[in-house]
């Protein structure tokens, strides 16, 4: 379950739940002064479209949130999200009493200094992968167009 997290341990685990698009549970890693309260009050409709596309990425599980839009006149897929097994140390979302277990991330995060990381093809995926050291990714691929275009 996680202990509450500590401020300062916090701070580098917030960023990754905000990739992911998970505001619920950056609101569980912010302090009152910090303005939790922004991500527990009324959330427009689109909001809950965040932290909702899952894919597996050069044989990683990642979790995190994806947009369509075009460019240069194509649609492309733009994919941002956090590795699944740091993520799940920092979710608090799906249980209003779970803390974050800001230990758990850290080791989570440090495991993944040593996988590999930069710019790949994922020939599954069919795209451009951006994997960091922190287990973050960017993903970005073309789709096709609808069948009217």
């Amino acid at each position: 379950m996680g202990q509450p997290a500590d401020p300062h341990q916090a701070e580098q685990a917030r960023p990754l739940t905000a990739f992911a698009g998970d505001g619920e549970s950056i609101a569980a890693l912010l302090t009152t002064r910090q303005g939790n309260d922004f991500f527990q009050s009324f959330a427009h409709a689109a909001s809950g479209s965040v932290h909702d596309a899952r894919y597996t990425l050069l044989g990683e599980r990642f979790e995190g949130t994806d947009h369509v839009f075009r460019l240069n006149g194509e649609r492309v897929q733009a994919f941002s999200g956090v590795a699944k097994d740091i993520l799940d140390a920092l979710v608090t979302r799906k249980d209003e009493k779970r803390h974050a277990d800001i230990a758990a991330y850290r080791q989570r995060a440090h495991a993944w200094r040593t996988k590999p990381n930069g710019t790949y093809w994922d020939h599954e995926w069919d795209g451009v992968i951006l994997i960091s050291r922190d287990g973050t990714v960017l993903a970005m691929r073309q789709i096709s167009p609808f069948r009217n275009e």
